[in-house]
């Protein structure tokens, strides 16, 4: 299952800030560590260490080229879960390296990484860095065997230094391991708790939203479940698109999911309209089509005032786009505007098109209800006039698709 099936959009959105927030830590600390090598460097040309000029410049020319492979990976990357286990690796190897030598001491450096990675909140990715610490332990260990009997009388070194030290330092990496596990574990079991607090609010949400548009719909009882239906057909041309290789970079499952979402409040500048005009059952006078046409712009304006700071930037952007530019058409002789082709933000042009698609296929009190040949035959004659032509083709391939819908509703 994907995750982004079963987790809400603002906790995806808060692991990614949180991932890019630790590899920055990550980041940090390996630039801080170049001091390592020039410390080295310093004290041993004046003789306060016995280590060679030759291993000082090695740390702290590959501690460098680390820093900077994570800082630009961190930077510019865009799949910074990459980037996570880089820095893991890289801080986790630069930890052994620099333990090769007799001068710079092991001791609880080797579980730096384990514990920092469980800041990540994520259990497996704490359990990977632990192994990896422990493994990047345990080869440094024997080069400093060689080096401590200067490379001589290996089967004593293996048996009498290598073997008794890497279980000792393997009992330690033990605790560290239950420490580590413990810790992660426990912010799983938070994030979970969240996860499902924020489904909860999330479903809320979406309900409450879609009861606001009802409630402005049923001031207009020519609608029914217009609302709904016309979801359902947002989210059908959308995936009709992407099958179509048309907008595919736009349309992720994301984006489909909140343009679905943002469809229900199309209509809600109908609250700005008085209740007579939306009840009146003939055809409107030019004055009284003038001011329907307001409720465009006062949907734009009712969702950008009341949802902002409820919901997501992003989904106000896309809701209130679609109430203000659900009537404009690609020939640019819509309506509030008068926005032509690219100019109309393609969240409206699909919703446009939704609108109609139902509006068509729906009884109303001055039309019966038109056949979905009738329905296609309109669209493909309002091809690149009211519709985009990718969009009516969308339409036309997504018969069977809309026939279920429509026995659904009925």
């Amino acid at each position: 299952m994907n995750r982004h099936n079963y987790e809400s959009t603002s906790l995806v959105k808060f692991r990614k800030e949180n991932t890019r927030k630790i590899n920055k830590l990550f980041s940090k600390i390996l630039w801080f560590s170049n001091i390592i090598g020039i410390f080295l460097l310093v004290f041993s040309l004046i003789g306060f260490f016995d280590t060679s000029i030759k291993y000082c410049v090695c740390v702290e020319v590959i501690t460098l080229l680390f820093s900077i492979l994570q800082a630009l990976s961190t930077k510019y990357f865009t799949n910074q879960r990459y980037v996570m286990f880089q820095g893991i690796i890289l801080l986790s190897t630069l930890v052994g390296f620099i333990s090769i030598n007799q001068t710079v001491g092991v001791y609880i450096s080797y579980a730096l990484v384990s514990f920092i990675s469980c800041m990540y909140l994520e259990q497996k990715v704490t359990l990977f860095a632990v192994f990896y610490s422990y493994f990047c332990m345990a080869i440094p260990l024997f080069f400093r065997g060689m080096n401590l009997y200067q490379g001589k009388d290996i089967y004593n070194m293996v048996f009498t230094y290598y073997i008794p030290t890497l279980l000792g330092y393997t009992l330690e990496f033990s605790f560290v391991f239950l420490f580590a596990k413990a810790i992660s574990k426990q912010f799983s079991i938070t994030i979970g708790q969240i996860r499902e607090k924020t489904d909860k609010i999330s479903k809320i949400q979406d309900k409450l939203i879609t009861a606001f548009a009802d409630t402005a719909e049923m001031n207009d009882p020519t609608t029914g479940t217009h609302v709904k239906r016309t979801s359902e057909y947002v989210k059908l041309i959308s995936n009709q698109l992407v099958k179509n290789n048309c907008y595919k970079e736009i349309l992720d499952k994301d984006t489909i999911r909140l343009y679905s979402k943002a469809a229900p409040l199309h209509d809600i500048g109908k609250f700005c309209i008085p209740n007579n005009l939306l009840t009146k059952p003939g055809k409107y006078t030019k004055e009284e089509f003038e001011e329907m046409k307001k409720h465009a712009k006062g949907g734009y304006e009712l969702i950008v005032k009341e949802f902002f700071g409820l919901e997501e930037e992003k989904f106000v952007s896309v809701a209130s786009k679609m109430a203000y530019s659900h009537h404009e058409r690609w020939d640019g002789t819509g309506y509030p505007r008068g926005l032509a082709g690219q100019e109309i933000p393609l969240c409206a042009r699909i919703m446009a098109a939704a609108d109609v698609l139902d509006a068509l296929l729906s009884e109303r009190q001055y039309k019966p209800a038109f056949t979905l040949e009738e329905t296609f035959q309109i669209f493909e004659d309002s091809r690149n006039k009211h519709f985009e032509s990718c969009i009516v083709d969308a339409v036309l391939d997504s018969k069977s698709e809309i026939e279920k819908i429509i026995a659904i509703s009925k």
